[in-house]
């Protein structure tokens, strides 16, 4: 997860200590903490309280990593201010997500002053669907549901749908499928790739299947695509 931030231009600070990952939040002062619910020196609701005490700790979001269900955790952590709870084993994808979808809320609170319902919710909804689309990119030949990718952005399935369709003009469904089209055809481009290959680096199920939707969208099957993009190349 970590190489993962680091790629999609995040700085992180690890701490395998609960006593110096709080010496150094107050050191660096961080946009926000992802902390592990169980430590050995002290748990994650105790650091919590501690960062919460503190002026210079206060406002950052924490978002608490957990390998337990309990309601008893996840109440006390968000009465503490826990901004959100991922449960373990978890997709690094997800947890990115998730940082990016808390990290545009501050940003949002911090320069709402002088911006309209409307405006903060548009801000909002841009920082859910670029979210979405960063993991839709990631998973592309196996696709969340709408249910699990709207979990993952911090919203719930009807308003990312509304989300698409106000922004993109699109259904989820229909982003998915473009998608992979657009993908199928990159890589019909390159001729020392299969067909089989390309129906399967583009998510559907075998060839065939792929032929007769690449057919039914370009009016050409995945063989004459590539014939004609080789002649005119």
């Amino acid at each position: 997860m970590v190489r993962l931030m680091h790629s999609q231009g995040f700085q992180v600070f690890q701490s395998n200590s609960a006593r110096i990952g709080y010496q150094r939040a107050h050191a660096v002062t961080p946009d926000l903490i992802l902390l592990d619910l169980y430590m050995p020196e002290m748990d994650g609701l105790a650091v919590l309280r501690l960062l919460r005490e503190s002026p210079e700790t206060r406002e950052i979001p924490v978002i608490f990593l957990s390998s337990t269900s309990s309601i008893d955790d996840r109440l006390s952590g968000f009465e503490l201010g826990a901004v959100d709870f991922v449960s373990k084993p978890y997709m690094p994808e997800e947890v990115v997500a998730r940082v990016r979808v808390h990290l545009g809320r501050t940003l949002q609170v911090t320069d709402s002053k002088g911006l309209t319902d409307t405006d903060t919710n548009l801000c909002q909804d841009e920082v859910m669907l670029q979210a979405a689309l960063r993991i839709l990119e990631s998973r592309l030949s196996d696709p969340p549901s709408v249910m699990e990718l709207a979990r993952s952005v911090g919203t719930h399935d009807k308003r990312l749908l509304r989300i698409f369709r106000a922004q993109l003009g699109t259904t989820v469904s229909a982003y998915i499928r473009q998608s992979r089209m657009e993908l199928a055809r990159r890589l019909l481009r390159n001729d020392s790739i299969s067909i089989e290959e390309v129906a399967a680096q583009a998510g559907f199920r075998n060839a065939a299947n792929f032929s007769t939707s690449f057919r039914r969208e370009e009016g050409l099957s995945p063989r004459q695509y590539r014939q004609r993009c080789l002649a005119e190349s």
